[in-house]
């Protein structure tokens, strides 16, 4: 964590001689300044001497308001009228629709995150660092029904690091979370996180979809959140690949690759969360990685954002024995791995043509754990994973669309830069 100057500090100067004028003039800029930063950011502590933002104050714009600037009296959720497509939630006063009981509602809007996107990169890790360590203890699974009934809109339309108030984690629901370190390869030409050199940071959560158990074992994941100044997380997804209902038995966390694309989802379990998916995405079976390139860790803006269509993730070297575990024994399992350790070795594909080739990709990076990792509460129930549609891939790369054929994503017709559906508070391809 970089350690900068106060405000205070920079505006004084190194050459300050006090006296009491000085003095003086130094309380009345400090007042100033004292000013100036609750104006910016309204709820704050102190965490390892420095003023931090709290989540619960900044991200309540995000959390109860809906597209028609309506304030929320009730939980935004989905409901079977509309297939559990769409969140929304009753709200204050005669705002947004009228419905048939006379309720006044309106659809929840979760694109906004306020003042805590503008903190810097080092103070978000501080704040939700605290946060995940806050209580150890693990959350559990929820009945696997459980994800049809949200919306799955909200998994790709909200850009916050939190999830909103009522939605639980359907799958991927227990985890150990990890701060880590990445620096891009000198040969990368991709930009924003991945530009060459690039050095970067953030929170890996590692867990099994689905409870460990011992006929079923386990399918590894995980989700990955680069923390940047200014703007929002950069955040990706992988699994390991274990096609259809009966995929092998997997002990070894780290015993196989895993990547933000799997097979195209077969089989009764998997088909009926292909349908599910299938609301808010063409392609099922992966996730974009568009908005990783499209800033710098310090927020500076890449007007032209390169980015690479799928990557790999393979062991830097840990291993865990293959032998029959629990659910309790996988975390113990992710919670010995120490700071400092070499998690990852990243590989990038650079197109759906040169996957389609078979190539495994070039090597992007290694990523390394900064600290030890933790079971968390917090990191189970409330801190997510924004999810990339590849249709955001697509409108920047339309080339694309000849290499990517429909069976690959099991789609059923041609894929464009357009979901198959979308909520009222879809704001188009992020920008």
């Amino acid at each position: 964590v970089s350690t900068q100057s106060t405000w205070g500090e920079q505006i004084l100067g190194e050459r300050y001689i006090p006296n009491k004028a000085h003095s003086n003039m130094k309380i009345l800029i400090l007042l100033a300044l004292a000013t100036v930063c609750a104006a910016r950011c309204p709820y704050l502590e102190k965490i390892q001497g420095r003023d931090v933002c709290t989540l619960e104050g900044l991200l309540e714009v995000g959390a109860d308001t809906t597209i028609s600037g309506c304030k929320c009296v009730s939980k935004c959720g989905a409901t079977i009228d509309d297939r559990f497509n769409c969140d929304w939630c009753y709200t204050d006063g005669e705002c947004g629709n009228v419905g048939l009981t006379g309720k006044f509602w309106d659809y929840c809007k979760f694109n906004e995150a306020g003042d805590f996107e503008k903190q810097s990169a080092d103070l978000k890790m501080l704040y939700l660092w605290k946060k995940v360590n806050e209580d150890p203890q693990s959350s559990t699974y929820p009945l696997p029904t459980s994800v049809f009934s949200e919306s799955v809109q909200t998994t790709f339309d909200n850009q916050l690091d939190v999830l909103p108030p009522g939605r639980i984690k359907a799958i991927h629901s227990v985890g150990a979370v990890c701060q880590f370190k990445f620096q891009a390869s000198s040969h990368s030409n991709y930009t924003g996180l991945f530009e060459a050199n690039a050095q970067s940071f953030g929170l890996i959560r590692l867990g099994s979809a689905q409870p460990v158990t011992s006929h079923a074992g386990m399918v590894p994941g995980m989700g990955i959140k680069f923390l940047r100044s200014n703007v929002r997380s950069g955040n990706v997804l992988a699994l390991a690949d274990t096609p259809g209902d009966f995929p092998p038995t997997l002990w070894n966390f780290f015993g196989q690759p895993l990547a933000n694309r799997v097979s195209p989802l077969s089989g009764i379990k998997q088909g009926t969360l292909k349908i599910k998916s299938s609301q808010a995405t063409k392609c099922t079976n992966m996730v974009g990685l568009s908005d990783l390139a499209k800033f710098k860790v310090d927020g500076t803006p890449v007007k032209k954002p390169n980015f690479p269509f799928l990557l790999r993730f393979e062991s830097a070297g840990l291993q865990f024995p293959e032998e029959v575990i629990d659910h309790a024994g996988l975390q113990d399992q992710l919670t010995s791995i120490p700071p400092g350790t070499p998690l990852f070795n990243v590989f990038a594909v650079d197109s759906p043509g040169s996957f389609n080739f078979g190539s495994n990709g070039s090597l992007l990076g290694t990523i390394v754990s900064s600290s030890e990792c933790v079971n968390s509460y917090f990191g189970d129930t409330q801190l997510t994973f924004h999810h990339g549609r590849i249709e955001d891939d697509i409108f920047l790369k339309p080339e694309w669309t000849d290499q990517l054929h429909p069976e690959d994503c099991g789609a059923s017709g041609p894929l464009d830069a357009e979901p198959p559906k979308t909520c009222p508070s879809y704001i188009g391809t992020w920008h």
